[in-house]
């Protein structure tokens, strides 16, 4: 039993959690400000292609140097102070984003964006289970899961017209505003753990600190298969969103193009629900990473056939999305403590960048090299890796499994 267990209370604070949710989001729109306004920026910079891939990914970047650093540094600093430091940073950088400021210094903003970002995600989610009855652990971690999705569709709702009316200003101003209003919420409505907040003060780590914390949260296979399941998980996710639309006829792409990300919501959703109460989530993981392959595989079948493609793509995408609802349910099961909950964060971040970076370049390459049908070959490799890995978190923590099983508890 981890301590996140010992300490669960009796109801669910959804408001608290509502807020952490938001500081998510918010981390998250990082990444989605400059994805809506890639055009925007590049036209503003006079940015080549280069450059302007740096400008949007070098918040992402950060995440695959430091994260499990990050979740070092969080479990000794204190999530609450870690959490309130990064949005107010986050504020702060929008807003110095919104006035343009020489590419080089813009290009410095979104290195420390990513550093917030990355804080930001590893200190929320750490409080959760102290906010949520056993009852409901595993849908609000699914919930937790949901954050980045929702960024990218809501930058791509409002993102526009914010950038019609009032320019690429305009829209880092927005962001900022927002950062500083949950700044303000954190401060007065995020409660501190005191003890940990105390242990924090006054330590420092050092290189190599730095050093042995990637080796312990990779080498401890409970904070280590997390991470690599949700490897498996991004180097997917990205790759097919991006590349599933080409499947279908260019009448049908716009269906897949809206409701990819949509059915992602809701899937995620769901896997709260069914490791909740029916799946552990390994079983779910396995599960789940199966049913992509087995997708994928009628999604090709229907695109030679040229019919079905949308409700094929579609499927395959529910089930893609169901893997973050069961990942991070992973977390608080197998990581007793904070600290190493939130190393165990901080490798989701880290890997799950790997994952995002690698993945699309690595289909691309497979689709150019053997056509439509090349796109099963990465699918199949990291949908089997993420069964075995699966596959061995059920067997080696047999214990956990059924006692997060409803059947066994």
């Amino acid at each position: 039993m981890t301590d996140a267990q010992i300490e669960a209370p009796q109801n669910t604070d959804w408001t608290r959690i509502a807020l952490l949710w938001l500081c998510g989001m918010g981390a998250a729109l990082q990444f989605a400000k400059a994805s809506v306004a890639f055009d925007a920026l590049a036209a503003a910079y006079q940015a080549g292609p280069a450059l302007a891939g740096w400008l949007l990914s070098a918040v992402g970047a950060v995440s695959v140097v430091f994260g499990a650093t990050a979740g070092l540094i969080v479990g000794r600093v204190g999530r609450r102070r870690s959490l309130i430091a990064a949005l107010a940073a986050a504020s702060a950088l929008s807003l110095i984003q919104a006035a343009l400021p020489p590419v080089s210094l813009f290009l410095a903003t979104r290195i420390l964006e990513g550093v917030s970002q990355l804080a930001i995600i590893v200190a929320a989610p750490i409080s959760l289970p102290e906010l949520t009855a056993p009852r409901h652990r595993a849908i609000v971690l699914a919930f937790w899961g949901t954050f980045f999705s929702v960024a990218f569709l809501l930058a791509g709702v409002v993102g526009p017209p914010l950038l019609d009316a009032f320019g690429l200003g305009g829209l880092f101003i927005a962001h900022g505003a927002a950062m500083a209003a949950l700044l303000l919420l954190a401060f007065l409505f995020v409660h501190p753990d005191e003890k940990r907040e105390k242990d924090g003060r006054g330590r420092r780590a050092s290189f190599q600190d730095i050093v042995h914390s990637h080796i312990d949260v990779y080498a401890n296979p409970r904070s280590a298969i997390p991470s690599l399941c949700f490897l498996c998980y991004t180097g997917l996710f990205l790759a097919l969103q991006t590349l599933t639309p080409a499947l279908a006829a260019l009448e049908d792409r716009p269906w897949l193009v809206i409701g990819m990300p949509l059915i992602s919501i809701g899937s995620t959703l769901l896997a709260g629900v069914l490791v909740q109460y029916w799946l552990t989530p390994f079983r779910l993981t396995a599960l789940a990473f199966a049913a992509v392959v087995l997708s994928s595989a009628a999604l090709h079948l229907a695109a030679s056939l040229g019919v079905g493609v949308v409700s094929a793509g579609l499927a395959r995408m529910a089930f893609v999305s169901l893997l973050p609802g069961a990942i991070y349910p992973m977390i608080p099961l197998l990581c007793a403590g904070a600290p190493l909950q939130a190393r165990a964060y901080g490798a989701i971040a880290q890997l799950g960048n790997v994952g995002t970076l690698l993945g699309p370049p690595i289909f691309a390459a497979s689709l150019a090299a053997f056509g439509p049908v090349g796109l099963m070959v990465p699918t199949l490799a990291l949908s089997a890796c993420g069964v075995a890995l699966a596959s061995f978190a059920a067997r080696r923590f047999a214990g956990e499994a059924r006692a997060a099983s409803p059947q066994g508890a």
